[in-house]
């Protein structure tokens, strides 16, 4: 009777995982759906994080446009992988950092505007990927822009 009463107790106190929203096919940012008029290509979306911060929305992303993703991790990270995904967000955007990226085979690099915390870094990163040899803006919509690697 005890161990039935503490389960009951237990239940009830759980709570509801939280669900996040995520935009439907027809308010995609506009870089993702620029994606999809390109060739696959391996690619990196900016700003990442080790955690599930904002791995969950690029995964989501990536099923409208199917492309290859070094920061895309869906269960398991290899110990190798998983420090070079730690070099990745302690150096980007400088030059060792895409040094790796094109080490890796990444062919485009996707900037999510929204999730920087200012101009300034938007800024900064457009700045240093243009000063990096090989790297030339696709487009830059206003949320976010896409750069490819001729290297």
């Amino acid at each position: 009777m005890v161990a039935i009463l503490v389960i009951l107790f237990v239940e009830i106190r759980t709570k509801p995982i939280g669900l996040k929203s995520v935009p439907s096919k027809d308010n995609l940012p506009p870089e993702i759906t620029k994606l999809r008029q390109l060739p696959a290509a391996p690619l990196f979306i900016y700003p990442f994080s080790h955690g599930a911060k904002y791995n969950f929305l690029y995964l989501y992303y990536n099923t409208y446009f199917w492309h290859p993703m070094v920061n895309g991790c869906s269960g398991h990270l290899p110990r190798v992988q998983g420090l070079r995904l730690d070099a990745l967000i302690s150096t980007f955007p400088e030059s060792e950092a895409l040094d790796l990226l094109a080490e890796l085979g990444v062919r485009r690099i996707v900037i999510l505007k929204e999730h920087l915390p200012d101009h300034d870094t938007e800024t900064a990163i457009d700045r240093k990927l243009r000063e990096w040899v090989g790297m030339g803006r696709i487009t830059d919509t206003g949320h976010g822009s896409l750069y490819e690697l001729v290297r």
